[in-house]
Order: structure tokens, then C-alpha cells, then sequence
């Protein structure tokens, strides 16, 4: 099926949603490995590696995700999940660097996009990361917003998918999907001031 690669701006979770879709995947009983990508930014690995740490999952450092997808025909049984560095989709260096890197990598590519987010600029965020070949949009820190019309606006304009959100701050349970029922579910909760229904549920794998 491929790796699947986490995309975004600066700042918007991809880190912390690349370790619990990590954890959700191994609380699945299927093997996984952690990729980063952001080999530049200081930290950055150090970063990803302290969550891999408390999951006891492997993670690897590549600077070309190219050539590494390339090389992810010898594990088939194992899925890789690869954080990226984030990027201004409005510069053009930047944007056009993670293109070329996304290209011919066969990767289920996923945009991160913050709860809370202007819905104008996660409108225009997505429809730019769209035409890279993004796939879906993964929800972060709904656990620690009341607002979620920029999501909503970045799913009505690219026509992308929501799909799945981060709604606890755990890395081991912080993921659950994110459909019609769960979304209207949610905005109910906190128009009527009462407990997300994420709060109650069980989200274990």
C-alpha cells in the first residue's frame, strides 16, 4: 500500500500526528517505522525520536524520501510512516522542493492542518498542498480548540477527505476518525457546553 507521508506549514502537529499514527498502527499488531525527513532543522529528529523512544519504534533519518520509498519494496510487511518538514506552500523554492521529493514515492500523503486555523488560510493551504497529490486531511489539537471551521473549509475547497483527528494530547491514544457522525457529534458538544464525545468513546485500535 505504501509508506504514508505526513504533510504541512510549519508549526501545524506533524509530528506529534506522525507518532500516534505510528502508535495506533503498532496498538494494531502490525509493524511499523518511524521516517524523518527534516534532517536540517535543529532538533527535529531528536524531536520525533523522544516519542518513537517511549513506543519502542525504530526511527530512521532520510534526506531523500525519494530514494528511501525506493527502497521500501524489501519490507512489504511493514508500514513506514514519514514526518516532513514543514513548508510554506506560498514560497515556491520550498513548495517545489517537497514535490519533487513526494514524486514517484507511491505514498498515501496526508495534510496536517491545526484545529483553530484561520479557515481562509486552511482554505488556501489545501488547495496548494492539493495539487502535490495529498490524499486526505488529518485533523490536529481539537483536544485544545473550540474551532474547527478551518478544517472544514480546507476539506470543502480542496475536496479532500477529513480523515482522521488528534483529539488527546497521549501519543499512544490520540487518534480517532473523523467523519460526518463523529464531526457533527462534536460540534453539538460544544455548542451545548457539555463533554466532547471523544472524551467518552473508546479510541483504542
Amino acid at each position: 500500500t505504501g509508506p504514508i507521508v505526513l504533510v504541512g506549514p510549519p508549526s501545524g502537529g506533524k509530528t506529534v500526528a506522525c507518532a500516534k499514527l505510528a502508535a495506533a498502527i503498532a496498538l494494531a499488531g502490525r509493524s511499523v517505522r518511524l521516517v524523518n525527513t527534516d534532517v536540517t532543522r535543529p532538533g527535529a529528529s531528536a524531536r520525533l525520536s523522544a516519542f518513537a523512544a517511549r513506543l519502542e519504534l525504530p526511527v530512521v533519518d532520510a534526506p531523500d524520501v525519494t530514494d528511501y520509498c525506493a527502497q521500501l519494496a524489501h519490507e512489504p510487511n511493514e508500514t513506514v510512516v514519514i514526518d516532513t518538514p514543514g513548508i510554506n506552500p506560498f514560497d515556491d523554492e520550498e513548495f517545489t522542493w517537497l514535490g519533487d521529493r513526494l514524486q514517484d514515492t507511491h505514498a498515501r500523503i496526508a495534510l496536517v492542518i491545526p484545529a483553530g486555523s484561520d479557515a481562509y488560510e486552511a482554505a488556501e493551504n489545501a488547495n496548494a498542498f492539493a495539487a502535490l497529490g495529498v490524499n486526505t486531511i488529518l485533523g490536529s489539537r481539537l483536544d485544545v480548540s473550540l474551532r474547527y471551521g478551518g478544517l472544514l473549509a480546507a476539506a470543502q475547497t480542496s475536496h479532500l477527505a477529513l480523515s482522521l483527528a488528534g483529539v488527546r494530547p497521549q501519543i499512544a491514544e490520540g487518534l480517532v476518525p473523523l467523519n460526518p457522525v463523529s464531526l457533527a457529534r462534536l460540534f453539538v458538544a460544544r455548542c451545548e457546553g457539555i463533554p466532547s464525545p471523544f472524551d467518552t468513546i473508546d479510541i483504542t485500535p
